[in-house]
């Protein structure tokens, strides 16, 4: 699967709980997503069933890891311990599911999981959009290259949020901490309280291709709406961001 659109979640959901399993895989097993197999290794093996987020949740409290894979090897998602009790859900999409209505149901599917297993931060973007803001490459003479991220580290959520994207999304402990007047004032940008709940930002575009050029300006605005000592830029330093005092009080320390 040719990896174009990521969806990253962060989270205190703990899937080694068997009902918070069972909510979860309920959603998954809707459409659009169409899971064929979980296991705690990427070429997951184990059938996905409706009755298998029993066994699923053992395997996580075992692990701290799990792998969901779609039918037509369409998409993969990975679940995650990270420390303290924060998880993390890196879902990786390809091309064709963002497609017309199937693209529409990603969304509205995203926006469901979010207000039924509620979230600190998410945020969904073409691979292009999250390469151009954190990936870093580094070429040796004669030894070819090795490629990184920076931003995205998992200890550095305790310090700030990653950026801003094509759609993002903010739980409950994160809405108090965010001037909505300003934010829903923003032009280029479409924003909804679910349930207060989840708080959605997206881009009135597509979510690809991914122009630089033309989310430049519209990202800046967006980032100063919410603060822009809390969110991370490649082009600023980060010894003075700090996290939204609502995450970081639900994150607790590390």
């Amino acid at each position: 699967m040719t990896r174009t659109v990521d969806l990253r979640i962060f989270t205190l959901a703990d899937i080694s709980q068997v009902e918070i399993t069972k909510v979860l895989w309920q959603h998954l097993a809707r459409a659009p997503v169409a899971p064929a197999k979980y296991d705690t290794v990427e070429r997951a093996k184990l059938p996905f069933t409706s009755e298998s987020y029993v066994d699923a949740a053992n395997l996580y409290k075992e692990e701290y890891v799990l792998f969901v894979t779609g039918a037509s090897h369409a998409y993969q998602v990975m679940f995650s311990k990270e420390p303290k009790n924060l998880a993390k859900w890196n879902f990786y999409l390809s091309h064709e599911e963002l497609q017309q209505s199937r693209g529409q149901a990603w969304h509205a599917w995203i926006k469901d999981l979010a207000v039924d297993l509620p979230i600190l931060f998410g945020f969904f973007c073409g691979e292009e959009e999250y390469n151009a803001k954190h990936q870093i490459v580094e070429y040796y003479e004669g030894l070819g290259s090795s490629t990184g991220a920076v931003g995205v580290a998992t200890r550095e959520f305790w310090q700030f949020l990653p950026g801003v994207y094509w759609l993002n999304l903010f739980g409950p402990e994160a809405i108090g901490d965010i001037e909505l007047s300003r934010v829903k004032a923003l032009q280029d940008w479409q924003t909804e309280l679910h349930d207060s709940k989840l708080l959605t930002i997206q881009y009135h575009g597509p979510v690809l291709p991914y122009d630089p050029e033309v989310r430049t300006e519209p990202d800046h605005k967006l980032c100063e709406a919410l603060g822009a000592e809390h969110i991370f830029s490649r082009d600023e330093p980060t010894d003075n961001l700090h996290q939204l005092p609502g995450i970081l009080k639900a994150l607790g320390s590390l």
